[in-house]
């Protein structure tokens, strides 16, 4: 995530996005006792349709809001023919891709595909057209492009305290001024996130919430929210385990929860 999240403003004229990653390929591993959310999961995060690539061939992503980054061992010319089926024109080859000029759609808008034997890319909005914005996300993936956490203290904080895991969900923003624990509204909250780790029977989630400074945490609002949010059909349902604590400017909420369940 950390090498392919440029900072923000890059593609949109916003401060702060947020990002997703994913390791689709080890979840697969757990479709069977994730039963049927596994599909909605799958059905939602799936590479586009113009990449003909299935969900559990990929073993990473990352999806900002423009774009969206795949990993994996691709057969190269399986890819290129179906991009080529779905009308996408061979455009230009840059830093070992080749890229892709979809067709215009509605409105006029068009994507744009990068292909290389290990990385698919796919986008479609930039200020400059798709095929920059492609060239700039190789360009941060690369270090010749800043990057979310280079230029986002907030957001390194974050993603150092999430760690790794099969999915992971990162956003900063800016700073709550609402003080609303119980509906997970924290003042002088910078950044949020969550991590699930997946496994046979039982699985880990993470939150974690940053603060602007140390001082702004309290552990005691942090309860309220886990303890107002775990009732039937709530986010701390069916969790146990539920640990609170403090990480410098991090409140972190760990937990666990039967794998059968946390698609329920």
């Amino acid at each position: 995530m950390d090498q392919l999240a440029p900072e923000p403003g890059t593609f949109r004229n916003q401060d702060h996005y947020q990002t997703y990653y994913i390791e689709p390929q080890a979840i697969a591993e757990y479709e069977d006792e994730l039963d049927d959310g596994y599909d909605l999961f799958e059905d939602f995060f799936s590479p586009p349709g113009a990449l003909d690539v299935d969900f559990d061939e990929v073993e990473g992503m990352v999806i900002s809001p423009t774009m969206r980054v795949f990993m994996g061992s691709f057969t190269v010319e399986d890819v290129v023919d179906e991009l080529e089926d779905a009308d996408f024109d061979e455009d230009d080859e840059y830093e070992g891709y080749t890229l892709f000029l979809g067709p215009e759609e509605n409105f006029g808008s068009r994507a744009a595909a990068g292909v290389s034997d290990s990385t698919l890319l796919y986008g479609s909005a930039s200020e400059d057209g798709p095929i920059d914005g492609l060239e700039t996300l190789i360009d941060t993936s690369n270090g010749e492009e800043d990057r979310y956490m280079a230029e986002s203290e907030d957001f390194a904080t974050l993603v150092d305290e999430l760690g790794g895991g099969h999915f992971l969900y990162a956003i900063t923003h800016e700073e709550t001024e609402i003080d609303d624990p119980e509906n997970g509204q924290f003042e002088h909250e910078v950044a949020r996130g969550a991590r699930i780790q997946f496994d046979t029977e039982t699985s880990s989630r993470k939150w974690v919430r940053v603060f602007e400074e140390a001082d702004d945490v309290d552990l005691g609002d942090v309860e309220d929210w886990v303890d107002e949010n775990d009732g039937s059909d709530e986010a701390f349902d069916d969790y146990d385990d539920i640990s609170v604590s403090q990480s410098g400017r991090a409140a972190v909420v760990t937990e666990t929860i039967d794998t059968d369940d946390v698609f329920n």
